[in-house]
């Protein structure tokens, strides 16, 4: 089996993805994030590649593609950039936007640190987060699952340059990467 195998064309979004995002409460956006950043149609070429951080998770990047996943957790997700995932640039931060409804985005973070260094972030929240504590980003909701307990906070409005303050502040969750021997893609 080949990477590329583990990319069809359409796009792919695990349910494990969705029992653990939904586990740690991450925060949805209302739409793509940041909203004034240039839109991607491929990861360039210092972006593609094999990485790999300590824990034992890899994050492989192909031209349209990527996969991140955790020998350790048996965590995995992997996605195509399509109109139901993009790919946005910010200087030397890369927004990987997954519809998961409509009007309810996932945001992950690449941030290039160097030629071989990067930072993987996803967002988590606790419980004890409260829409007021959110209120410095933007304007979110609490949203409730069928049971009424908390499920997640979207954001239906953010504020200029707030997606960086919630990294800054913690609410993004960061895996540090080294980059590896590439593999070949086929």
């Amino acid at each position: 089996m080949t990477i590329r195998s583990l990319f069809p064309k359409k796009v792919i979004l695990f349910p494990i993805l969705l029992i653990l995002l939904a586990s740690c409460h991450p925060l949805r956006f209302e739409e793509p994030q940041p909203k004034k950043s240039e839109m991607l149609l491929f990861f360039p070429e210092d972006v593609q590649g094999t990485w790999f951080s300590g824990d034992p998770d890899t994050l492989w990047v192909m031209d349209n593609a990527y996969y991140l996943g955790s020998s350790k957790s048996e965590f995995s997700v992997h996605d195509t950039l399509t109109s139901d995932a993009h790919l946005r640039r910010d200087g030397d931060f890369f927004f990987l936007n997954i519809k998961e409804d409509p009007g309810r985005w996932i945001v992950m973070v690449i941030e290039i640190h160097a030629q071989d260094h990067l930072s993987f972030y996803m967002s988590e929240v606790g419980q004890d987060m409260t829409v007021k504590d959110l209120k410095k980003y933007g304007k979110a909701e609490r949203i409730l699952d069928d049971n009424e307990d908390f499920d997640y906070f979207t954001f239906t409005k953010v504020k200029r340059g707030a997606i960086y303050k919630m990294i800054e502040d913690g609410l993004f969750d960061e895996i540090e990467f080294k980059k590896g021997e590439d593999i070949e893609f086929h």
